[in-house]
């Protein structure tokens, strides 16, 4: 099996790239030739692993046909040394020049859909070519989570082409291996990791803290890792900051920037709270928390109940619902014990359902169907 996988991205590098990152690191000689294209010096570009060939193309964010025909022929040169069995497109924004590949040299096209197709961040423009895609050039659409998969039915994609493969990371030892978090009568420490922003729910994140204090909880610590993406974010944390900053328990929270290594940040943290209020496919952060053996206080939002379990890995209140976080928290404050199992459950849950090596296994099934 020869495979070409395409990721044009240029300016963004998100959750969809460090999971091409993990693909590419783990896709062995013997599954077959593999050539990715992409946009040199792009941050995806420094990915790409030695036994991976490369193919430059231009970046083409905002879509225009003059560009995809550029991208065509640098593809033409590649395919003079490397006849591709299949093509895979990694994000919705490859999928137009994937559609073309398949039909200029025949080839099986395989489109993946990291995001709800309509989300608000998605021009209607590109909505529309996606689902021209998804009708007329891809021969399976492949979502993230099942979540995703129940949007694209609803948004008129061919349900019959839709399939699930869900991201996975690295899982490096096994949980039997690492144990529990030592549990004593410390203080727990809580974290947040991700973009300050009003969808990820970061000012809710402060009234959980309120909460937990005016309920008498003392015993915590919060870690803030992220920071603002843009001039919105950069606006709320001043908000967050004029209104909160002169509370009893600001003192108790540790800002930490931008994190390079989100696992060094997992290893200071027992519980993770993710307080997303909007749609979220399937978040990497709570895959990469649960192999560090967190547990996680989660919005029930999109993909995230395929990953936390209410009550066995983790804990899920409805988005927005800011006192039930808190009475789930106030819990679990007096009982590090139900932390650490729920911690030991995540790590063993990731491991078996959300590794790597699963998803490169289900997708060399996905490409196998088709060729």
């Amino acid at each position: 099996m020869r495979l070409l996988v395409i990721h044009a991205e240029n300016t963004f590098f998100g959750g969809a790239e460090r999971m091409l990152g993990y693909f590419m690191r783990q896709w062995q000689a013997e599954f077959g030739e593999a050539a990715v294209a992409c946009v040199k010096g792009s941050k995806t570009a420094e990915l790409v692993p030695a036994h991976w060939k490369t193919v430059w193309i231009p970046d083409n964010t905002k879509f225009s046909p003059v560009n995809v025909w550029r991208q065509v022929q640098c593809l033409r040169r590649l395919r003079e040394d490397f006849k591709w069995d299949i093509v895979h497109a990694w994000s919705a924004r490859d999928w137009e020049l994937a559609a073309v590949t398949g039909r200029v040299w025949r080839s099986p096209v395989v489109g993946a859909l990291h995001d709800h197709p309509e989300a608000d961040y998605i021009y209607k423009k590109r909505q529309w070519l996606m689902r021209l895609c998804a009708r007329y050039g891809l021969d399976r659409t492949v979502c993230v989570s099942s979540a995703v998969r129940e949007e694209c039915d609803m948004c008129g994609y061919p349900g019959e082409r839709l399939v699930v493969v869900r991201n996975g990371i690295p899982v490096v030892r096994r949980v039997d291996e690492i144990g529990a978090k030592e549990i004593d009568n410390t203080d727990i420490t809580l974290g947040f990791l991700g973009v300050f922003s009003e969808v990820k729910g970061f000012a809710g994140l402060f009234e959980i803290a309120e909460g937990l204090w005016q309920r008498g909880r003392r015993n915590w610590r919060l870690l803030i890792g992220g920071g603002a993406a843009d001039t919105a974010g950069e606006e709320l944390l001043r908000m967050v900051k004029n209104r909160y900053s002169s509370a009893p328990w600001w003192k108790q929270i540790e800002w930490h920037g931008w994190i390079s290594d989100p696992g060094a940040f997992f290893e200071l943290i027992d519980v993770l709270i993710f307080p997303s209020e909007k749609f979220d496919s399937l978040p990497n952060v709570l895959l990469e928390s649960g192999s560090k053996t967190v547990p996680s206080v989660a919005s029930r939002v999109g993909g995230v109940p395929e990953i936390v379990l209410d009550g066995v890995t983790g804990w899920l209140f409805e988005a927005g619902d800011w006192s039930g976080a808190c009475d789930m928290l106030s819990g679990l404050l007096s009982d590090r014990a139900k932390v650490a199992e729920a911690g030991r459950r995540a790590r063993a849950r990731v491991e078996n359902e959300f590794s790597v090596d699963k998803m490169i296994a289900e997708f060399r099934k996905v490409y196998s169907d088709l060729i």
